[in-house]
């Protein structure tokens, strides 16, 4: 994954940053979604969870927080 798309989704909304945000959340689904599963949730709970990761994201503004230089963004996700 490219740390540009994740800044990008974390600037200012934009037509740009909403089109990065969607990629993200088009990129993450499935493996976020496999790790909740794997943590023992059915599926409904674990869609609900998935969508919720992906709105605290966005409710916390990680996005424009987000640094390379701090790891990959896979495990800053994941331990969000």
């Amino acid at each position: 994954m490219s740390w540009s798309l994740v800044l990008a989704a974390g600037h200012d909304p934009s037509v740009d940053s909403r089109s990065s945000l969607a990629g993200l959340c088009e990129v993450y689904w499935n493996p976020v979604y496999a790790f909740i599963r794997r943590s023992g949730y059915d599926c409904d709970q674990a869609q609900d969870l998935t969508r919720g990761s992906f709105a605290l994201l966005i409710e916390k503004n990680f996005l424009e927080v987000a640094d390379p230089q701090r790891g990959r963004f896979r495990m800053a996700v994941l331990s969000a």
